[in-house]
Parts: structure tokens; C-alpha cells; sequence
């Protein structure tokens, strides 16, 4: 969370308030951001959308009050020109609810659109065109569940991971009033969110038999954050993001990576132990000074001139770089261990968590164990905890955050 954000939201009745007018009967409800998407490549929904055209296919759009299956958006000074089934008009904005599915088609990645329930509202925004879905709390879970999880995992790993979705979503949409039109956007960003046209029974169940519950820590809807995997223990929220977090301080997992690795393909063995591909010193350089987290620590290096790199500092908990220092004829730059990751890249650098594997004039290899940021429940985590350990869901967070009770929205 930024400096300025509580770390974790009193618990109220109804939200209803930020979404007057969209005739969605629920104590909670969320506005997502489904299009446009902004990420320069994301996994779901493909590359930086085309923000200008969006097509609507279904039989759950209402138009002027009249039912279409098929509308044609295409922005132009100012306006949304509408198009398909018998219409041709332009406009500034328009919403409808469904309880049919809507399928949103983005220009340049129809391969990964998806489809949605609830409120959609279509509205001119940023020389562009914005699509907002809102919809009941519960609903929105069942977009999120599937494509944080993975459905054919044991029952207990899915409630688990429906507790952290409802209480990171919750949270969110007590803290939005800095944004006009929306709590979240759909990418993982804040967390990934499919639409009806992920949903999946088993997850479906899993958020049906937990329905409202959420984690409160004194008293308080905590900020749920979790991972794919930490590497063999959970950091704690102020060494990764530099602010004390009570409820998410750190914990061992109660298995090794060994049993884990056994439990994954052999393709997905980079979660447990993964290795950086190769760069020069040259290249390395060039992503630190290309890098707003670090250029200015880097600034009086010469590009053409060779360094040393060194693992200054070491954190023996988690026996990873904490301090990495460059060294150039006594220039010195000293780079913190998570805005190495940062400039490097996410793609590229799977965790935070991290030793230099090979370190040569014309070779730098990083190595590291697990996949994300390490803070709160490690997905696979609790995969591993129900399945082979016999873990409740509570017993599950119970483990991953600190001092929790489990309460319902419904009782307040």
C-alpha cells in the first residue's frame, strides 16, 4: 500500500453509496476497469489494447432501451459513434445491466476477450473509450477464484484463496474514492478478473461456502495480499514494501521445495528454482539506467566501462542478496534487493529472492526460489497444505497472516 493508504478498512453494511444508479440490489458491490487495458503484455488479455475500439457481442445488450446482440464502438473527437444491429448514433456515455453474458471483444486481442454479467457502463474517457462492470461482490469472485487458483485444486486451497480475494476486493472498494469510475482494474495489478466466462464449479462452491467471509485484523478488513509461491518462507510486508504490516510478518512453509518440485511438471519447475537469462554487463547497466527505481543510483557509471558486481549485503533468512553493489574503478552504486527486481522485470525475475549465479566479463546469471512478491498466502502454499497436509482454509490463513479472525460482511 502507498504511504498514505490505511493498511487495512472498518467493516460496513453496504457500499451502495459509491454506485448509486446502477440498479444492482447488493450489500457489496465493485466497479471493475475491463477495458482498456494498459499493461504493455499481459497474460490474460493479451497486449496494450487499442483504446479506441471495442466491439459488444450478446444477447444481454439494451441500447436506448431496446435489446441488440451485436454494437460497434468506435471513438472520435470526443464522442463514441455506436453501431450494428439497426443503430448508428453517437454518444458520451451508456450502461445496462445483464444477467446474460456480454462479451467485450478488444481489437488486437479478441483471442482473449471475456464475457460479463451485471452493469456495464461505456463512457468517453481519456481520449478513448472506457468499459466499467459493476456487480455484487460475490459475482466479481467468481471471475477472480478460477484464474488465481487453479479449479482442480483441493476444495480448502480454493476457500482459502476466496477469503484473500474477498478481503483484498473489499478492501479496494473502501479505498477508492481517489478514482471516479472504479475500485480495481481486471489485470493483476490488483488481481485478475475474468469475468462470468471464467467461473468454474469447484470455485463456484468454494466462494458459495464462504460466502462474506473475510480476514479482519483489530477489527479491520486487512489488505490480503498473496503470491504464487515464496520460496520456502514468507517475507514480511515491510522488508518487501518498505511498510510495517502486522498481519503479514513472515512465516516458514510447512513443506520444502523438494516436495513442491515433485508436485509440479517438469515446465513449471522454475517456480521452485529459477535462473535469470544471461545479460552482459553492459546490458545490465542499461536496464538500471533505464529504470526509474534506479537511475539516479547508477548515474555517474559509465556505460562503456567494465564494474564489478558484488552481493554486498546478504539477508540470511531467506540466504538472498539484500544490498547489491557495483563497483566501478571505486565509482560504487549500492542497489536495494527489490528495485533490482523492479528495473530488471517482473517477466524476467520471477521474486524478490535472489544470489548472482554467474558473474563473468561477458555473463551475469541470477538464481532465485519462488514466484512473486512473498508477502501474505503463497498460492501454491496453500495447495500443498490442503492436499498433502490435510489444511482447513482457516487453518490455511491462519498459517500465512498473522493475528486474523475470519468474520462475515453479513454481520455488520
Amino acid at each position: 500500500p502507498a504511504d498514505d493508504m490505511p493498511l487495512s478498512v472498518p467493516l460496513t453494511k453496504s457500499n451502495n453509496k459509491h454506485h448509486t444508479g446502477t440498479a444492482i440490489e447488493a450489500d457489496q458491490i465493485i466497479r471493475v476497469k475491463i477495458f482498456p487495458h494498459t499493461l504493455r503484455n499481459d497474460h490474460l488479455h493479451g497486449v496494450r489494447d487499442i483504446k479506441t475500439e471495442v466491439k459488444l457481442r450478446g444477447q444481454g445488450i439494451v441500447f436506448n432501451g431496446k435489446q441488440v446482440s451485436a454494437l460497434d464502438l468506435r471513438y472520435r473527437n470526443g464522442k463514441i459513434r455506436v453501431t450494428g444491429s439497426g443503430v448508428n448514433t453517437r454518444v458520451t456515455a451508456f450502461e445496462f445491466n445483464t444477467t446474460t453474458p456480454v462479451q467485450v471483444l478488444r481489437k488486437n486481442n479478441e483471442d482473449k476477450s471475456h464475457s460479463y454479467i451485471g452493469n456495464l457502463k461505456v463512457l468517453v474517457y481519456d481520449n478513448g473509450i472506457l468499459i466499467v462492470n459493476t456487480l455484487d461482490l460475490e459475482e466479481y469472485l467468481r471471475g477472480v477464484v478460477p484464474k488465481e487458483s487453479v479449479p482442480s485444486w483441493p476444495l480448502e486451497s480454493l476457500k482459502a484463496q476466496a477469503l484473500a480475494a474477498r478481503s483484498y476486493a473489499y478492501y479496494h472498494t473502501q479505498t477508492s474514492s481517489g478514482r471516479t469510475y472504479t475500485d480495481v482494474d481486471d489485470t493483476a495489478r490488483f488481481q485478475v478478473f475474468a469475468g462470468v466466462s471464467a467461473a468454474k464449479p469447484s470455485t463456484d462452491q468454494a466462494i458459495k461456502e464462504t460466502k462474506g467471509e473475510v480476514m479482519t485484523h483489530n477489527g479491520n478488513v486487512i489488505t490480503a495480499f498473496f503470491h504464487a509461491y515464496s520460496g520456502g518462507r514468507t517475507d514480511s510486508a515491510e522488508n518487501i514494501f518498505g511498510r510495517a504490516v502486522g498481519y503479514c510478518l513472515g512465516n516458514q512453509e510447512v513443506f520444502t521445495r523438494a516436495e513442491l518440485r515433485a508436485e509440479l511438471p517438469a515446465r513449471s519447475h522454475w517456480i521452485t528454482e529459477w535462473t535469470t537469462d544471461a545479460l552482459s554487463r553492459k546490458q545490465l547497466l542499461a536496464k538500471f539506467k533505464g529504470s526509474d527505481q534506479t537511475s539516479s543510483s547508477v548515474s555517474r557509471l559509465n556505460r562503456n566501462q567494465d564494474f564489478d558486481i558484488i552481493e554486498h549485503e546478504l539477508d540470511p533468512l531467506f540466504d538472498s542478496v539484500k544490498t547489491l553493489r557495483l563497483d566501478q574503478r571505486g565509482t560504487l552504486a549500492d542497489l536495494n534487493f527489490v528495485k533490482v527486481r523492479s528495473s530488471i522485470g517482473w517477466s524476467e525475475f520471477p521474486a524478490y529472492h535472489f544470489r548472482v549465479e554467474e558473474n563473468t566479463s561477458d555473463r551475469v546469471v541470477f538464481k532465485g526460489h519462488g514466484w512473486g512478491h512473498h508477502v501474505g498466502m503463497s498460492q501454491w502454499g496453500a495447495m500443498m497444505m490442503a492436499k498433502h497436509y490435510g489444511k482447513t482454509y482457516r487453518e490455511i490463513l491462519e498459517h500465512y497472516y498473522s493475528d486474523i479472525k475470519i468474520e462475515n460482511l453479513a454481520d455488520f
